[in-house]
């Protein structure tokens, strides 16, 4: 075999292994990058139908809903946010849900520990209580607002939303 033929042999060997790394670590990279993932993200909300994980909320998806806003009574300030209902709606099919679907909404708080507050599908869908997902001040995390007597001031309020858990009723049971 000559010389020439040994080094095209070597150099094509070299190209298809370089071709064939490079296929890998994109296969690998967008296998990672895409899709719902079971493991909480930071900034993001995990979101369970019925015990089961459905999928991670998306900060940046929510920029396609349209704010909301309400009056926060303690401080007279107003707050502006994604209602929860259309929050819901982006991802779930609601038409398995009840007025008595319950909608749980759990947050972790720097000092004051983790914190949680179950509510009815119908509480959330009511556009009167203003059940909002609030943008923290440093755009990190999202707080569970509304005007409703449970959730109407800052120390009720579900501060650094992480999981949603849904449990769908058509009735009271």
């Amino acid at each position: 075999m000559s010389q020439k033929k040994r080094m095209l042999i070597v150099i094509l060997v070299m190209i298809s292994l370089m071709a064939a790394l490079i296929v890998y670590n994109a296969v690998m990279r967008n296998r990672i990058g895409s899709g719902p993932s079971n493991v909480p993200l930071p900034g993001m909300i995990s979101l369970f139908i019925d015990g089961v994980f459905r999928t991670q909320i998306m900060p940046a998806d929510l920029d396609q809903l349209t704010m909301s806003s309400c009056n926060e009574s303690e401080q007279g300030k107003t707050l502006k946010g994604w209602l929860l209902r259309d929050v819901i709606m982006l991802y779930v099919d609601t038409s398995s849900m009840g007025d008595y679907s319950e909608i749980a909404v759990f947050g972790a708080r720097d000092k004051r520990g983790d914190k949680a507050v179950t509510l009815t599908w119908k509480d959330v869908s009511d556009p009167a209580t203003h059940v909002l997902l609030h943008p923290s001040k440093d755009g990190q995390s999202l707080k569970l607002v509304s005007t409703m007597d449970q959730l109407d001031t800052r120390d009720e309020w579900v501060q650094g939303v992480m999981r949603i858990d849904i449990t769908t009723r058509r009735s009271e049971d």
